[in-house]
């Protein structure tokens, strides 16, 4: 079997070809990671007063009686 060299600019286009679909499949959950860490971050800062009660408060959800 003889191979052909593939030209650069061939190859240059099979890359980008793969490269648009690696980013269609895992843009959606970056987006979504770094939405859910705002939301956290967000609730943290605005729920900093309340440290160490909202701590035993999530303590007391997943404590069984």
């Amino acid at each position: 079997m003889n191979r052909q060299k593939e030209e650069p600019l061939a190859m240059l286009s099979r890359f980008v070809q793969h490269k648009k679909g690696i980013i269609s499949e895992y843009l959606p959950w970056l987006i979504i990671g770094i939405s859910v860490l705002a939301i956290v971050l967000i609730a943290i800062f605005l729920l900093r007063a309340n440290g160490v009660t909202l701590i035993d408060n999530i303590k007391n959800l997943f404590r069984f009686k």
